[in-house]
């Protein structure tokens, strides 16, 4: 354990089983598997983010947005839609459709068979 680093090399961090920040150096010696790790004394324990004050932020942020003028303009417009569906409903039943063919839907008046075609 060291309390700072002596050699510029590149440092690592680990989290630990604490939640808390462990920084370290890591130098391979010769040979295979021979290690020399520095790691500092000191741990980075950083408390966590107060979340409660940011959905309070969030909250009130909204609520300030919020007009009360706004429910009542949209209940306007929406007696406004009914009245405009009603009348809309009252002038279908009023109406008579023609009652002659559309060109567009008659039947086939030439029929096109398959010669090959025995049904098989």
């Amino acid at each position: 354990m060291v309390d700072q680093f002596t050699v510029q090399s590149k440092k690592c961090h680990q989290k630990d089983t604490e939640g808390c920040w462990i920084r370290f150096d890591l130098d391979q010696l010769f040979g295979e598997d021979h290690y020399k790790a520095n790691i500092l004394k000191q741990r980075d324990c950083r408390s966590p983010p107060q979340c409660h004050s940011y959905h309070r932020g969030s909250i009130a942020s909204v609520c300030s947005h919020w007009h009360p003028d706004a429910d009542a303009h949209q209940a306007t417009h929406l007696h406004e839609d009914i009245k405009e569906f009603r009348k809309f409903e009252n002038e279908k039943k009023k109406s008579k459709w023609a009652e002659a063919d559309n060109p567009l839907f008659q039947t086939a008046t030439t029929t096109v068979s398959n010669p090959t075609f025995t049904g098989e």
